[in-house]
C-alpha cells in the first residue's frame, strides 16, 4: 500500500541504514566522518596536534605548508605504534622535539628503542631539545636542511642530535 512506505531521510543526513536497516525497530547507524575515526592511533595524533608545546608550535610555523624549501612536512604522524613529532615523507625523516622529561635514563633508554623500530623501518630520526628550537632556531632549519639534501643524495648520515 502507497501509505505503508516509509518516509523519505531528509537531505544531508549523514547515516547509513545498511541492508537490514528498513523496519520500523531498526536503529540507523551513523557512519563514521572518515576512516581514520576507526584508528586509535589517529585519534591520539589528533588530539597531540590540539595540544602542542610551545617548540612544536614554533617549528611547526615554519615548517607548515611546505615553507622549508617547499619540503612537505606532516606534524604528530602515525608511524607503526608511535607518533613521530614532525615527517617529511619525501625524505623519510622524522623530527623529534625533547623536552627535560626525555633528560631521564628510563625515558632516553625508550626513546632510543622507539628510534631503533623507526630507523628499521626506513626513517631517519633527528632530536632536538626544545631549548635548541627556542634559542638556535637557524641551526635547527640548517641540520633538517643538511639532512634533506643528504637524503636526496642517498649518503648515510649517523643520528644527530642538537642539543
Amino acid at each position: 500500500m502507497p501509505g505503508d512506505d516509509p518516509p523519505p531521510m531528509p537531505y544531508g543526513r549523514r547515516e547509513h541504514m545498511g541492508p537490514l536497516s528498513n523496519g520500523p525497530d531498526r536503529v540507523p547507524t551513523p557512519s563514521p566522518k572518515r576512516k581514520t575515526d576507526l584508528d586509535p592511533r589517529a585519534a591520539r595524533a589528533r588530539k597531540l596536534r590540539r595540544r602542542q608545546t610551545p617548540a612544536e608550535t614554533a617549528l611547526w610555523t615554519l615548517l607548515r605548508g611546505s615553507r622549508l624549501t617547499g619540503l612537505k612536512f606532516k606534524r604528530q604522524h602515525p608511524i607503526d605504534r608511535y607518533v613521530a613529532d614532525f615527517t617529511c615523507e619525501s625524505a623519510r625523516l622524522i623530527i623529534e622535539l625533547d623536552g627535560a622529561v626525555h633528560d631521564d635514563e628510563t625515558q632516553a633508554a625508550a626513546d632510543a628503542e622507539r628510534q631503533a623500530v623507526l630507523e628499521s623501518l626506513g626513517w631517519f630520526v633527528l632530536r632536538f631539545s626544545n631549548e635548541a628550537v627556542h634559542n638556535r632556531m637557524s641551526a635547527v632549519l640548517e641540520t633538517i636542511l643538511d639532512r634533506v639534501r643528504l637524503a636526496g643524495a642517498g649518503t648515510p648520515h649517523p643520528p644527530t642530535q642538537l642539543r
